[in-house]
This record gives C-alpha cells, sequence and structure tokens, in this order.
C-alpha cells in the first residue's frame, strides 16, 4: 500500500479520525504548525460566522414576528440540518465573545477546513494498492 502524505489531519492509520475526548493537543498541533496566513483567515472567518448568523437569526425572527416565513427562515432551516449549523448555534449561543472563544472556533474551522482538503486530495490519487 501507499503511504498517504502526512497530514496534521489523519490518524496513523491514515484514517480521518472522529475527534473525541480531549481534542486540545490536536487543536494546539494545528496551532502551531498552520502558517500564519491561514491563521488569519480561520480568524476572519470565525468572526465573519459570528455577523452572519447573528443577521440570519434576527431576519429570521423579524419574519416569523409577523408570520410570514421567508428567504432568511428558509435559509435558517436549511443551515440547521447541514454541519454548519453546529457554527450558527455556537455563536449565537455565544454572548459577549472573547478572543479565547474566537480562536477556538478559528482553530476549528482551519481543523474542518484541513479535514475537507484531505479528502478532496486523497479523492483524486490513483487508489492505494
Amino acid at each position: 500500500m501507499r503511504d498517504v502524505p502526512d497530514s496534521p489531519v489523519l490518524a496513523p492509520d491514515e484514517s480521518l479520525p472522529t475527534l473525541t475526548g480531549d481534542v486540545r493537543p490536536v487543536l494546539h498541533a494545528l496551532a502551531a504548525t498552520a502558517p500564519p496566513g491561514d491563521l488569519a483567515a480561520a480568524w476572519r472567518t470565525a468572526v465573519d460566522v459570528r455577523t452572519r448568523a447573528l443577521d440570519l437569526c434576527a431576519r429570521a425572527e423579524a419574519e416569523l414576528a409577523v408570520q410570514a416565513p421567508g428567504e432568511a427562515t428558509t435559509e435558517w432551516w436549511i443551515s440547521r440540518r447541514l454541519p454548519a449549523g453546529i457554527w450558527l448555534l455556537e455563536e449565537l449561543r455565544t454572548r459577549r465573545p472573547k478572543p479565547t472563544g474566537t480562536a477556538l472556533s478559528a482553530l476549528g474551522l482551519l481543523l474542518q477546513r484541513d479535514q475537507l482538503a484531505t479528502i478532496d486530495r486523497l479523492g483524486r490519487e490513483p487508489a492505494c494498492v
């Protein structure tokens, strides 16, 4: 079997692990090895997710207040059934965001991005034989 290129998101057996238990070592390693530009982009994305979540929630609530569900309500409903819905709820439950929370969200987004990039890269490689 051909080795899969090194990746901070692959387990030693070259699988994509489901994170369980204490994920701090994984996030610490990711923070220590990610290029500064990637960390900055993840930070901006985490801030943007919060802004978008608050805006979407306000628009959906306004539609529901007048008993006229529309585009925002539909977008909210659809997003809640996607993995991204977890990010929306996490941002909405945080009343006063702190830099540590934004950093944690940024690392979570960066980890997710790296996992998706790894899946994409592996999907384009010839089958391991």
